[in-house]
């Protein structure tokens, strides 16, 4: 399932929550970084399980004997 698109309206909304003040070109910017964002979201969602990476235990090596 895609997800909804986000444009410069969200972004302020967002803003707003966040006591953030923008300005237009921050807005614009940042929506377009946002939409990039959830376009690889949406990649990363299409993806076989089959193809997925098995999941690591730990993502560094233990020092310890098993």
């Amino acid at each position: 399932m895609p997800l909804p698109p986000h444009g410069p309206d969200e972004v302020r909304r967002i803003a707003a929550l966040a006591r953030l003040r923008l300005t237009e070109a921050e807005v614009e910017a940042l929506s377009r970084d946002f939409a990039a964002i959830l376009g690889l979201v949406d990649r990363l969602r299409a993806l076989d399980e089959a193809d997925a990476v098995e999941p690591l235990v730990h993502a560094v090596p233990s020092e310890e004997p098993a």
